[in-house]
């Protein structure tokens, strides 16, 4: 048996064929958004504005499933009429206007050439002023709630976009039935439901980006809502779906649906997760285990168990039951910039002649410490702990023998200082991280990357075997839903064990490194509090000159 995952990235969708029984991934589709630049709308009047064609989305989806479908043909044993499911992903929150049919409003012709009845992509941040607004009434109204969500709303957010929405197209708004998550309205699609009321929400999208927690009943209570805005409470009124964990079931492919795709009829379609939750899936994620998805920003899961987890972390935005195994609670964390930072040296500084590789290269030379500088990593601002997209970054340690490779090795030391601040930080909460595991596109490219992170975090790093980690989740899902229907548990764990691998690459850290470090961090710690918070007391007057004391130490 095989089921198929498709995963709705930013510029691109993908989609595997996996051998349920293995895990392994016999065909593999991709295919572009046609709307856009490279996939996303922009507004050249708004820098913030970020949008998704939702009529993008079916083309994708058909393009790269059969595309899959083709590659899998490979293995002579593949049929068609194997496929036992379908899983989805897609970014969050990425959500959409809807009509009473269930039509996005960007598909009508009234609303056709309307910016503002897209998808609203999750790096959208027009929505900064009406984050700021809920977070306050959340402080006042419902702060246990708040609290649940690290002490900040974001603008990336469900509510905050739903109130830019209304303020900015109110004739768009008044025309909406519902608003919801672009995956979950798409699996609705899939399975023929047409009416918003009735439409599942996953409880991943639900809980970690819309307030959404089973204590509650359901999502943000209604009077809170009002506090917002009243005019948010019509659409409130609408989500009355069922909100479901992984692994369940949204309902059966339609046929004309399974004709467009090229699968069979009747097969499960599994709950809609994050893209970066459900690649912690298809990365093996389990307790004691930290999924590092490394990319041009970074996210950080882990699991553990309901009995264990604390109600809140402090500065940690998502702390969710159910939302990526059920039965245990996802705590999510993150970087504002992993790989983007990088990125920025070689593309936005242009080096002479320098290249990602050529950087690499020559920063692999130099021992830690050496370079004299020292980073803070806010070059996006910081999501956590601190969450103030208003910080930025910093280089401290520089002088006129500073090259490119000494820049470059420092801003990979910054983004390991930044992710070992988030681990301290669920260590202090009982959240343990004993290993972890990468994936994303910086980990099987940048061996450098891998053990200074190794050497600061001071856990071994392991890669996941996938490269398609999302849509590898995804199948795992469906795999999941297949069995319920069949009339199994539908254990989406024993799908991991069966399903999930890993590289033979291992980076264990190297304990003279570890030594360097240690005293490193701890300058990156004064430096992280006195710049992002209000209660730093110390003096920074001794920095610089205990990065020469550093850099002489490892030079002699």
């Amino acid at each position: 048996m095989y089921s198929v995952g498709i995963d709705f990235g930013t510029n691109t969708a993908r989609a595997v064929v996996v051998d349920v029984a293995t895990g392994e991934e016999i065909g593999t589709g991709i295919a572009a958004y046609r709307s856009g630049e490279k996939g996303v709308v922009v507004d050249d009047a708004n820098p913030h504005v970020a949008r998704h064609h939702p009529g993008n989305y079916a083309e994708v989806t058909r393009d790269s499933v059969r595309s899959a479908l083709e590659s899998a043909k490979h293995v002579r044993s593949f049929r068609v009429d194997a496929i036992c499911g379908i899983g989805l992903d897609a970014t969050a929150s990425t959500p959409i206007p809807v009509s009473r049919g269930g039509v996005p409003l960007a598909l009508t012709e009234e609303f056709a050439g309307s910016v503002d009845t897209l998808a609203w992509l999750w790096k959208d941040h027009s929505a900064v002023g009406e984050a700021e607004e809920i977070t306050a009434v959340l402080r006042n109204r419902a702060p246990a709630v708040l609290d649940r969500i690290g002490g900040v709303y974001s603008s990336e957010w469900f509510w905050a976009k739903l109130l830019r929405f209304s303020r900015v197209a109110p004739g768009a708004f008044a025309a909406t039935h519902s608003w919801i998550e672009v995956s979950d309205w798409f699996a609705a699609w899939l399975v023929g439901e047409r009416d918003p009321n009735l439409m599942s929400r996953g409880i991943c999208a639900a809980g970690h980006k819309a307030l959404y927690d089973s204590e509650w009943n359901g999502f943000v209570p209604d009077d809170v809502v009002r506090a917002i805005d009243p005019a948010l409470a019509r659409i409130r009124e609408t989500m009355r779906g069922k909100v479901r964990p992984p692994g369940s079931v949204v309902g059966m492919l339609s046929r004309e649906n399974a004709e467009y795709l090229g699968v069979p009829a009747g097969i499960p379609v599994a709950v809609p997760v994050i893209d970066a939750h459900i690649g912690a899936l298809g990365s093996g994620i389990e307790t004691g285990r930290m999924v590092k998805i490394m990319g041009t920003s970074g996210v950080d899961l882990v699991v553990t168990s309901l009995a264990d987890a604390p109600d809140t972390i402090p500065g940690v935005s998502g702390v969710v039951p159910h939302s990526v195994l059920p039965g245990f609670v996802t705590v999510e964390a993150g970087q504002s910039a992993v790989g983007d930072i990088y990125g920025w040296i070689v593309e936005q500084m242009r080096p002479t002649n320098e290249s990602h590789e050529s950087l690499t290269r020559d920063a692999e030379r130099l021992r830690p410490g050496e370079t004299g500088l020292l980073g803070l990593d806010w070059l996006n601002g910081n999501r956590t702990v601190l969450i103030d997209q208003r910080l930025s970054g910093l280089v401290v340690g520089l002088n006129l023998r500073t090259q490119p490779n000494h820049l470059y090795r420092s801003m990979i030391e910054a983004t390991a200082f930044g992710s070992r601040v988030i681990i301290d930080r669920l260590s202090e909460f009982g959240v343990d991280v004993e290993e972890i595991v990468t994936s994303g596109g910086l980990p099987g490219r940048n061996s450098l990357v891998m053990q200074v992170f190794a050497d600061v975090l001071e856990r071994r790093l392991r890669i996941a075997r996938s490269d398609q980690t999302a849509a590898l989740g995804s199948a795992i899902c469906a795999a999941a839903a297949a069995d319920l229907v069949a009339g199994g548990r539908g254990d989406i764990q024993a799908a991991v064990q069966r399903m999930v691998g890993f590289r033979s690459e291992r980076f264990s850290p190297i304990e003279d490194n570890v030594k360097v470090y240690r005293r490193l961090y701890a300058l990156y710690r004064e430096l992280h509090d006195a710049f992002g918070t209000t209660t730093y007391r110390g003096t920074l007057q001794h920095v610089m000159k205990d990065l020469l004391h550093i850099r002489s130490a490892v030079s002699s």
